[in-house]
């Protein structure tokens, strides 16, 4: 599924529906890009784990947030995309192909991209 800018900065807005966390983030500027980059993934992640975001829509998002850090200079030089948020995109990215040795009726998604999903939301022990 494709979006508008207009339609993922929508529903980025949506997914920090928390005003305490917009708050943090604001009241901290230093750590701004990392920490909303960090917030947005874990939170893509998580919707995508509760099977509020399919697939498609959940790898666009995060697709699109690293795109956003690699093309803006500022943030780029001066910024770190986050560990976690590294893991997941590339959690992510494992769903995009059929991988060498696995049969042609392997859902990479399901093989990878879950399991990953859910290993990283363990350990931040957003799920148990």
């Amino acid at each position: 599924m494709d979006f508008t800018n207009i339609e993922i900065q929508y529903i980025y807005l949506e997914l920090l529906k928390s005003e305490k966390e917009i708050e943090e983030i604001l009241n901290h500027p230093s750590k701004f890009p990392s920490k909303i980059i960090e917030s947005l993934s874990i939170k893509i992640a998580h919707n995508y784990w509760k099977k509020d975001l399919d697939y498609s829509t959940a790898n666009d998002l995060i697709s699109n947030l690293f795109g956003y850090y690699l093309t803006n200079e500022n943030f780029f030089k001066n910024y770190t995309f986050p560990e976690v948020s590294w893991k997941i995109f590339n959690a992510f990215d494992t769903g995009e192909y059929h991988h060498k040795g696995d049969d042609k009726e392997v859902d990479p998604v399901e093989k990878y991209t879950n399991a990953e999903i859910e290993n990283i939301l363990k350990k931040t022990e957003i799920i148990k």
